[in-house]
């Protein structure tokens, strides 16, 4: 009976082959990789058959569908402009598919959003002025700087006036 502690004793205390623990970063790097190739094998097929698709297609199909695209492209931008413009006018967002639908390039369209603005001020947020211009007493060094009177060796008259939100 001593004989079967001591060899279970000695099999537990040592085991004979443990697996080695995987190396998940390796993998993790490995399958990163394969990724980066298969998109980029994607992306190649995918553009070599657009590619055959346009070369299959007549000219005139070909030019309808750069038009296509040009007037889409063209629509965004107007669009853009209009939301930009319809912005600085302070309409405020949820109201501005209210507003005409033009082209604020156009000096015509950014005048009927300007009137449209005008007409339908409960639509506009009140702005908030920025800054508001610094009055500086008329005896103390910074008015006479300001008014030309006096020259600073540190900052210039429209510097200056800049810093103080004026004109």
């Amino acid at each position: 009976m001593s004989e079967e502690t001591t060899t279970t004793a000695a099999a537990t205390e040592s085991p004979a082959a443990a697996p080695a623990a995987p190396d998940y970063a390796a993998e993790l790097a490995a399958l990163k990789e394969q990724l980066t190739v298969l998109s980029a094998a994607k992306a190649a097929a995918d553009e070599a058959a657009e590619q055959a698709r346009r070369e299959r297609l007549s000219e005139q199909e070909r030019v309808a569908e750069d038009r296509k695209a040009l007037e889409a492209e063209k629509a965004k931008l107007k669009a853009d402009r209009r939301k930009d413009a319809l912005s600085k006018l302070g309409v405020i967002e949820k109201a501005a598919a209210l507003a005409p639908d033009v082209d604020p390039s156009d000096p015509s369209g950014a005048k009927a959003l300007e009137d449209w603005a005008k007409a339908n001020p409960e639509f506009v947020r009140a702005t908030v002025p920025s800054s508001t211009p610094y009055d500086a007493p008329k005896g103390s060094n910074l008015g006479k700087i300001l008014s030309g009177e006096m020259k600073s060796p540190i900052i210039s008259r429209e510097g200056l006036r800049k810093l103080m939100g004026g004109n």
